[in-house]
């Protein structure tokens, strides 16, 4: 009831017009400069500087005022301003969909980018009726889905596609635009915010959420994983550790000069980039690591648990990356690794999953948005 209440008193800014060259970003919820809308944003400034105004919402704007610097305007998602920019903008784009408070108004165009590749883990199925209301509205106001392969429409956004087909945009994610090209300076840039040397090798470590964040389901041996990628690929390796921004897991009197925390770095993109070795469990970061075949390793202790809990749209025996539920299936997985059979397993997927990946997502929603105006 709170929720309607609130929407039908921001109706008020209706009155003011739909501002054509509008847009609003909000990402992670508001917490974050990050994902899809931070790409987006930085593309649409960098090939159209005079042709969007660009505003950015956030819980806490005052961390983020360094983007005025950039002609962004930055406002809190709640403040009068921040709520005026929002419902008089032409384009609203964000990575998780508009707020549920929101009237969207007919003539603005809501662009939900989404935050995941490939097509992994499920959806919860048991929500509660609030949030089945709100994946009610999103889906009806919601203007464009980005897709980053068939499979990811067909069953993430089944319903989506059975009703309204139109809506799903076969892009890709603009967040991985940056696999595509070569890009030194952000691996220094990366190695240097983490005070790791340019000599050494990243391993990143980044498992997903779960509904029983203890530290039990995030423990992993590294002093011995640092070893057999040592032994196995040359080279100095540093740990880095990335959870996902749900986890409660802090990893207190683990950090050492050769196990670093990443949590603190926002752009996950970046410190893919900056990895050589990406080991996760059921998170689709693993997608994004593939486009740039780095070897991706599988973590799944409690994979008995999960497939009971939540399960997977493409069965996880299916995925091209070596699969461990202990440390030394892992150990073995890293001493055998084989890049030409991966590789190739790697292309398999994209084929089996229909991706969308092409390093042009960026472009392609700037080209839609553009025609919008």
């Amino acid at each position: 009831m709170g929720r309607i209440i609130v929407e039908q008193i921001l109706k008020i800014f209706w009155i003011f017009p739909i501002k054509q060259d509008r847009v609003v970003f909000r990402s992670s919820q508001g917490t974050k400069y990050n994902c899809n809308p931070k790409y987006i944003s930085e593309y649409l400034r960098k090939y159209f500087p005079d042709k969007f105004e660009l505003v950015w919402v956030f819980d806490n704007p005052e961390k983020y005022k360094f983007l005025e610097n950039m002609e962004i305007k930055v406002y809190g998602e709640k403040s009068l301003k921040g709520l005026f920019h929002i419902i008089t903008a032409k384009f609203l784009i964000d990575n998780h969909g508009i707020q549920s408070y929101i009237p969207v108004r007919k003539g603005q165009e809501v662009i939900n980018t989404w935050h995941g590749g490939g097509s992994y883990k499920k959806s919860y199925a048991n929500h509660s009726k609030k949030h089945i209301k709100y994946l009610e509205k999103m889906n009806r106001e919601t203007t464009v889905f980005l897709s980053s392969c068939e499979r990811f429409s067909n069953c993430n956004l089944r319903t989506i596609k059975e009703s309204h087909p139109e809506k799903i945009m076969d892009s890709g994610l603009p967040r991985n635009d940056i696999f595509f090209r070569n890009n030194s300076e952000i691996a220094l840039r990366v190695k240097q915010a983490l005070g790791i040397s340019t000599e050494k090798k990243l391993v990143l470590y980044a498992p997903t959420f779960r509904d029983d964040v203890t530290d039990e389901n995030y423990k992993i041996d590294m002093e011995t994983l640092l070893t057999a990628y040592k032994k196995r690929f040359g080279g100095d390796f540093v740990f880095a550790i990335r959870y996902h921004r749900f986890t409660k897991s802090n990893g207190e009197n683990i950090w050492t000069s050769d196990v670093v925390d990443a949590n603190g770095f926002e752009d996950m993109q970046e410190l893919i980039y900056a990895s050589d070795i990406m080991i996760s469990d059921y998170s689709s970061c693993i997608w994004d690591a593939s486009l740039a075949y780095k070897p991706c390793f599988i973590y799944a202790m409690d994979l008995p648990k999960y497939l009971k809990n939540r399960n997977f749209y493409t069965p996880i025996t299916d995925w091209p990356f070596p699969l461990a539920e202990s440390i030394d299936e892992l150990v073995d997985n890293i001493e055998h690794f084989d890049d030409e059979a991966y590789r190739k397993k790697v292309n398999e997927h994209y084929i089996d999953l229909g991706s969308y990946e092409q390093g042009s997502a960026c472009e392609i929603v700037a080209k839609y948005m553009i025609s919008k105006l």
